[in-house]
């Protein structure tokens, strides 16, 4: 997820139509606990390298808040 901050416009889920504002990248962890399951049916995850624990998968993912432009 590589690009510019700034106003995107949520096409898939919950909030579908809303606006919001792309803030952040983060990634989720596979040993995280309460995934929405949804995560879960992303092909895009990606085993992670350097750790001591097998088969870790992260998934990136973008964070966006809620917006309000004029």
């Amino acid at each position: 997820m590589n690009g510019d901050w700034g106003p995107v416009i949520v096409i898939k889920g919950d909030h579908k139509g809303k606006i919001g504002h792309y803030d952040d990248n983060d990634s989720l962890f596979s040993d995280e606990e309460n995934i929405d399951p949804d995560f879960w049916d992303s092909d895009s995850w990606r085993d992670v390298e350097g750790v001591e624990e097998e088969n870790l998968k992260a998934l990136d993912v973008a964070i966006v808040t809620s917006a309000t432009y004029s």
